[in-house]
């Protein structure tokens, strides 16, 4: 197992930048559902260390699921899938200028021809993105459902 990472000589409270370093570090596995004990292996911060900031993680996600919680999902929601809208636009008016250059253009042919496949494919993968996001309920929309798959049992 790792040295303690709390800071650099193992001892006492860590500056703020290995703070920062540490929440960066354990916000992912906290995310994931790692649990303590295994956060606290993977990184070798100590138990303690971890389990302070996984509260810190709780309180946020509590404070954050109030009445606005749910508004602010679904505007994150619009607002990143107006930010996709906008790169897919810019990724096809490229394409729409990479065919005709390929039209006139005789010996860049191929590699104009490569270049609209990968942006057909960034294009296609940025929908599904859309798609996923855009169909991805939000937590009330998720508590309802359970609530309606409990009154049904």
């Amino acid at each position: 197992m790792e040295e303690n990472k709390t800071n650099r000589n193992g001892k006492g409270r860590p500056s703020k930048p290995e703070q920062l370093e540490i929440e960066r570090t354990l916000r992912p596995l906290f995310m994931r559902g790692l649990s303590v004990y295994a956060a606290a292996d993977k990184t070798g911060y100590s138990i303690n260390t971890v389990k302070k900031y996984y509260r810190n993680f709780y309180k946020e996600a509590r404070n954050m699921e109030g009445q606005d919680f749910a508004q602010e999902c679904k505007d994150r929601i619009v607002s990143t899938c107006l930010g996709i809208d906008r790169e897919i636009s810019k990724l096809e008016k490229i394409r729409e200028e990479i065919e005709l250059k390929s039209q006139n253009s005789g010996a860049q042919y191929i590699q104009l021809c490569k270049l609209r496949i990968n942006l057909s494919d960034s294009i296609s993968d940025l929908h599904m993105k859309r798609l996923g996001i855009a169909n991805s309920p939000t937590y009330d929309e998720m508590l309802a459902a359970l609530k309606k798959i409990r009154e049904q049992k």
